[in-house]
């Protein structure tokens, strides 16, 4: 009885000391929090302050206006000092991070926690949805769907290719010749894998560059992986900064508790694209009597799925056609002989937009209907 009555007392004290390091970890993470915002006003303030002195400089340039060179020296020695101590607070930021890097726990790359990693990607998902659809507008004149899956209005590539370059090139953030060269690997790096994937595991074709001088099986070409190069100069120098910001603006549980809900949705969206993919495929081959690259090998799950009538059914009602082509309206695949087929060019009652504002002036994108490879 004793040391089943000293076992409880041990246990009872393991369970207070867990409490009380639960309520001082919660106040850490509060205290920097609050340090957090505090530094981000300051900035916000140096940065408007720095504007000021621009404009009244600018105006004093303008308007000729005769200064004696003490004043004029003044004034510069102010927006000098003013950069210094900006500089100054992102090497103390810098610092303390480094310095926390040891007491982090969970995944982190090059002190990037895997919640902020999610937040980059969530991010830069929904800017390169919002920048395809403008592209979609101004190039087509229609307001499509430019999302990677069935729900929500994300473009991973760009989410995956924003990530890969912040974490990838934290190393080389020193120099702009270091960031151009990083970025044209990474980026051409990760277009290669993607579109690989996207073909070995989706059977769907995002982009062909087989007509652009230097590619390489038409997944990547020289311009524009020197176009990664240049995306990563202004990316890391000028974007990212500002997004960082933002997501500092967030409490770390309310960061971990956004970004993990989100995560789980886009995970889901993920999944649930595949499958109804794979079952418009088999659709696709059995309506228009062709014959995908490796589909035997590749699609055996759809056919399993669209051979059971309720499966089909359903498929037939929440993945109909219309949904998928206007989801996925840029749509290719490859056919067992080797040629590109743009998807909605098959189904040519179905509209692969959702309005058509005004007819192309310069060129129409969706310009080739199957192209040899």
């Amino acid at each position: 009885m004793g040391n089943v009555e000293k076992k409880k007392v041990e246990n009872k004290a393991e369970k207070r000391i867990l409490k009380q390091e639960k309520k001082e970890n919660k106040k850490k993470i509060a205290e920097e929090d609050s340090l957090r915002l505090k530094k981000n006003r300051i900035v916000s303030k140096l940065d408007k302050i720095d504007d000021s002195i621009d404009d009244v400089i600018d105006y004093i340039e303008k308007n000729e206006i005769d200064l004696e060179t003490e004043q004029k020296e003044k004034i510069h020695s102010i927006s000098n000092d003013l950069e210094q101590v900006k500089d100054s607070l992102k090497k103390v930021e810098e610092n303390v991070e480094n310095a926390n890097k040891i007491q982090k726990k969970g995944f982190n790359i090059f002190g990037i926690t895997a919640h902020q990693i999610f937040a980059y990607f969530i991010i830069y998902s929904i800017f390169g949805y919002l920048g395809e659809t403008l592209f979609a507008f101004l190039a087509g004149g229609v307001i499509e769907s430019r999302q990677s899956f069935l729900y929500g209005p994300f473009c991973a590539i760009y989410g995956l290719g924003a990530v890969v370059l912040i974490c990838g090139l934290q190393k080389f953030k020193k120099r702009n010749l270091s960031l151009i060269i990083g970025g044209i690997i990474l980026g051409a790096l990760t277009e290669y894998l993607v579109s690989f994937l996207g073909e070995a595991v989706f059977g769907v074709k995002w982009w062909d560059y087989s007509n652009l001088p230097f590619n390489i099986n038409g997944r990547i070409c020289a311009a524009y992986s020197l176009l990664w190069g240049i995306i990563a100069l202004v990316f890391v120098r000028f974007v990212n900064p500002k997004v960082d910001r933002f997501i500092n603006l967030f409490p770390a549980r309310t960061l971990k508790t956004i970004t993990s809900i989100i995560m789980v949705f886009l995970l889901c969206d993920w999944v649930i694209s595949s499958v109804a993919l794979e079952i418009f495929y088999v659709r696709m081959e059995d309506t228009h009597h062709i014959e995908l690259r490796n589909s035997e090998q590749s699609n055996q799950f759809g056919k399993m799925l669209y051979n059971n009538p309720i499966i089909r059914d359903i498929a037939n009602t929440i993945w109909s056609d219309s949904t998928m082509i206007k989801t996925f309206p840029n749509l290719r695949v490859t056919t067992k002989n080797g040629a590109v087929i743009y998807v909605n060019r098959l189904y040519k009652d179905i509209k692969p937009y959702y309005v058509k504002v005004f007819e192309p002036v310069l060129f129409d994108f969706r310009e080739q209907e199957m192209i040899p490879q």
